[in-house]
């Protein structure tokens, strides 16, 4: 059974609406999960999803502006600068 999860399962339902098949999925590296949604061979996950510079791209379900906005390097981890501050 999949784990339900209310933010990205109303995304979902919306897409299924439009006859686009989602799902939430996880991806891994190393020791790190990461939760999100797979539309096709797309994933976006939740921290990108919920930031607030996608939020209305989101609401539009205009995923292709989501990935337009991703940096060079970009990974579902996060930033790759963010790794860098936690570094000691």
């Amino acid at each position: 059974m999949q784990a339900r999860h209310p933010e990205l399962d109303a995304i979902i339902e919306r897409l299924a609406a439009k006859g686009v098949r989602a799902s939430i999925d996880y991806v891994r590296e190393d020791h790190l999960k990461m939760i999100g949604l797979r539309i096709r061979d797309d994933f976006f996950p939740l921290w990108e999803l919920t930031a607030r510079m996608n939020r209305g791209d989101v609401e539009r379900l205009d995923f292709e502006a989501v990935k337009q906005r991703r940096r060079s390097g970009w990974s579902p981890f996060g930033p790759a600068d963010v790794h860098v501050l936690l570094e000691r």
